[in-house]
């Protein structure tokens, strides 16, 4: 079940104020990378890209993988626009 969406690039108020109104909604956080607080004091003091950033802290402290069902769809989105 998703929990938790956590936007690498910064959103704008108005996309945010959407995000966080649907997660409300359906009980998933929406949380900007820079404003995390696990990530907050990494982000502002390393200079790392924060793509990065998610992957220490993804070896720093791993979990065990839950296995998909067949009832289960899941999707990975990556849009640029740069």
């Amino acid at each position: 079940m998703l929990k938790l969406i956590v936007s690498i690039d910064d959103l704008s108020p108005d996309v945010k104020s959407v995000f966080q109104s649907w997660g409300e909604s359906c009980g998933v956080q929406i949380k900007n990378l820079r404003e995390s607080q696990w990530f907050a004091p990494i982000v502002l003091n390393s200079g790392l890209p924060t793509f990065f950033l998610v992957e220490e802290m993804g070896r720093k402290t791993p979990v065990q993988p839950i296995p998909a069902t067949p009832e289960q769809i899941a999707t990975i989105c990556y849009i640029s626009v740069r």
